[in-house]
């Protein structure tokens, strides 16, 4: 379709664990990416949800109550 706007590609997924994980590499020409990247969380928390809007915001609901936010998300993560 001609109505597809390209831009850069995010992947993230949240583990049975609670661990954050970004695929490296992610594009139109190479959407399988190459790796998974383990992104630390602060004060041991776990993930329970993860969301990342194409305005480069990253929203992470945890297992014990807060809820992180980060802004300007980028391929360099």
């Amino acid at each position: 379709p001609n109505n597809i706007i390209k831009g850069y590609l995010s992947v993230w997924i949240v583990s049975n664990n609670g661990k954050i994980f970004y695929r490296e590499n992610v594009s139109f020409e190479n959407p399988e990416g190459t790796n998974w990247l383990d992104i630390e969380l602060p004060e041991d928390l776990n993930a329970l949800s993860i969301s990342c809007n194409q305005d480069g915001s990253l929203w992470v609901i945890t297992c014990e109550g807060p809820i992180l936010f980060r802004t300007e998300i980028t391929t360099e993560v």
